[in-house]
């Protein structure tokens, strides 16, 4: 009966064991979480530019055929490559600045390039094919430190605006190169802290400003004509990034401001009032407005610090998630990579490293490694789930290629496979009989295990007293467990007589009742009986 039940037993937890198998492995097959592949990054094409890694990569359609080349700025050289790779322009010009736009209104995007001359600025526009289509001598304004377009008039021409180390914010008309105004940010001698460090274009009411600050922290909106729209001057610290752009579609740009220390503010361009502060903890080192959730109609504030740490915010400052990477953010972009509708984000780090995360939720997706990265963009690559990477030998295009797992690599497998060997062993189990005990009788023991016997017997017996006596055990339950162990002793002091016939006993018989007794006692337990 023991045997049947315990067979049960054996069967009942197989089958739960085999059922939670199954249903687990169904689980993980259906989620994908028990079934990943790999990703690994293919090489479209590649190509040099002179000196060190571009500081500035765009991906812009310069020629107006509809397909986006790359424009890549180095301190020593200019380059512009076609869609393809092929190398369609290179300039040598040194410690310059760019910026690229439709500046004379024919619908083809141009570029301009600033480069200091002793205590001056010079300014030249260049199309695709090299052609110089003018060039400005701005004096007294020195180095280039920043450089932007935008459409003041919205009469399809961008004005070229660079800013300088001395404070400068220096507008030209895109068409002619003619100066048309500048604006001093910090006025006083030159030092560190009042060159210019950022500049935007930033929209009021669907019309186009420039928004520029200083590395002290003043920061200004500026109209067509080099008019101070408004200005503000608490921000505290170290200007490290400002970036405009509309974040609700509502017509009217916010401003973003990262501080050395960490400080966000984000501002209305209407006003320059402040609608929320924010920090991160750590030198913010780069941010940019992207569309990282679902929503096509918002944009989402993107900031990358120093100390390995993204961070997404929202229109009302509410915190979205916080992530870490690998090394210094350097560079933040949006990329749909598989093609899907839905962004993704690309992060570049000090450390080589292009983390593509997902942008809703920034769990990671893979990591990819490029030495020496500093800028990122994608353009019409997207197209082709591509993106272009500014690094140490030059410009390069990847494509992410994601390389799912062989269709063995399913949990279904294992898991059958291991719902099989749990029945195996479970009918194997219920099959096997239990060995028997063993066991040696009375007469079988030899006289020393008779000693040890004896001497394990009379231990329990004392016990059982001991228990009484403190009143563990009632009298009834003392008698009936001390004449067992008695009758016990009684057989092997008969067997111990049989061995060593000059045994003494230790215990004789009631010749009342027959209970074994010890030797000594004047009446029986048992029965009453009064012994002589």
């Amino acid at each position: 009966m023991e045997q049947i039940m315990e067979r049960k037993n054996i069967t009942l937890i197989a089958i739960t064991l085999i059922l939670f198998i199954l249903v687990s492995s169904v689980v993980l097959h259906i989620t994908g979480a028990g079934r990943k592949g790999k990703f690994r990054q293919k090489v479209l094409w590649e190509a040099p530019v002179g000196g060190s890694p571009p500081e500035t990569l765009k991906v812009i359609d310069l020629d107006g055929d509809g397909r986006d080349e790359v424009f890549a700025q180095t301190p020593e050289e200019i380059a512009v490559f076609s869609f393809e790779g092929e190398k369609l322009l290179s300039l040598k010009v040194a410690d310059s600045k760019t910026t690229m736009g439709d500046f004379n209104g024919d619908g083809v995007d141009e570029f301009a390039v600033a480069w200091p001359e002793g205590s001056d600025l010079k300014v030249a526009v260049y199309n695709i094919g090299g052609e110089k289509l003018w060039e400005s001598l701005v004096p007294s304004v020195g180095r280039p430190t920043r450089g932007t377009s935008l459409d003041f008039e919205g009469d399809g021409r961008r004005e070229v605006v660079f800013g300088t180390q001395l404070s400068y914010v220096v507008c030209l008309d895109g068409a002619t190169g003619q100066e048309r105004w500048r604006y001093q940010l910090v006025p006083g001698i030159e030092r560190e802290d009042i060159y210019v460090r950022g500049m935007d274009d930033a929209l009021v009411n669907g019309k186009a400003y420039l928004a520029a600050a200083s590395y002290s922290g003043v920061v200004n909106l500026l109209d067509g004509q080099g008019q101070v729209v408004w200005e503000n001057t608490q921000f505290p610290g170290y200007l490290r990034r400002l970036r405009a752009g509309d974040m609700d579609g509502d017509g009217t740009s916010e401003i973003m401001l990262g501080g050395s220390g960490g400080t966000i503010w984000l501002l209305s361009a209407r006003d320059g009032g402040l609608l929320w502060e924010e920090g991160i903890a750590s030198k913010v080192t780069e941010a940019r407005f992207l569309n990282v959730d679902d929503d096509p109609t918002t944009l989402e504030l993107v900031v990358g610090g120093k100390k390995d740490v993204v961070v997404a915010f929202n229109r009302q400052g509410e915190r979205l998630w916080t992530t870490f990477v690998i090394g210094k953010v350097l560079e933040l972009k949006s990329f749909d990579y598989n093609l899907d509708g839905k962004p993704e984000l690309l992060v570049g780090t000090s450390l080589g490293s292009v983390e593509l995360l997902k942008g809703a939720t920034c769990d990671h997706i893979a990591t990819f490694w490029v030495e020496g990265v500093n800028v990122l963009d994608v353009g019409d690559f997207r197209k082709k789930g591509a993106y272009v990477a500014g690094y140490k030998d030059g410009v390069a295009v990847f494509k992410p290629v994601y390389i799912p797992p062989p269709w063995w690599y399913t949990p279904l497998l294992p898991g059958f496979l291991l719902a099989v060997v749990v029945g195996v062993l479970a009918v194997l189990a219920t099959r096997l009989q239990k060995a028997p005990k063993v066991t040696y009788t009375i007469q079988e023991m030899s006289l020393e295990a008779l000693k040890a016997r004896k001497k394990m017997l009379r231990e329990v017996l004392e016990d059982v007293k001991r228990m009484h006596q403190s009143g563990q055990l009632d009298l009834q339950a003392y008698l009936a467990q001390s004449r067992s162990l008695r009758e016990q002793l009684a057989a092997v002091e008969t067997q111990l007589l049989k061995l060593q016939p000059d045994y003494k006993p230790e215990l004789l018989k009631c010749p009342s009742c027959g209970a074994p007794l010890e030797i000594g006692l004047d009446r029986c337990p048992y029965c009453g009986q009064v012994l002589l």
